[in-house]
């Protein structure tokens, strides 16, 4: 299981030439409006990632996700701190 301070390997960080400013844009249209135009008329003007992109990305932590559930047979946030769940 991954702690907080360890690194997370992620599916987006292989090219060079990509800004994450442009990554964040394209994810955060698509979280919002899930339009393909949108996102693809944002990349037009070199704002953001092009649709593929974003769902090749989305892909690449959805199966993250699933490996690291499989190996650790159960799901926790990222984030969460020791004893928060705990009734002493």
């Amino acid at each position: 299981m991954l702690l907080n301070n360890q690194a997370v390997p992620l599916p987006f960080t292989g090219r060079r030439s990509e800004k994450h400013h442009s990554l964040y844009v394209g994810l955060k249209l698509h979280a919002s409006a899930r339009q393909k135009g949108t996102i693809n008329t944002f990349h037009a003007m070199g704002m953001a990632v092009s649709y593929d992109r974003v769902m090749e990305v989305r892909k690449g932590l959805a199966i993250s996700v699933s490996k690291q559930f499989a190996e650790d047979g159960v799901v926790l946030p990222r984030n969460i701190k020791r004893g928060m769940f705990t009734t002493e």
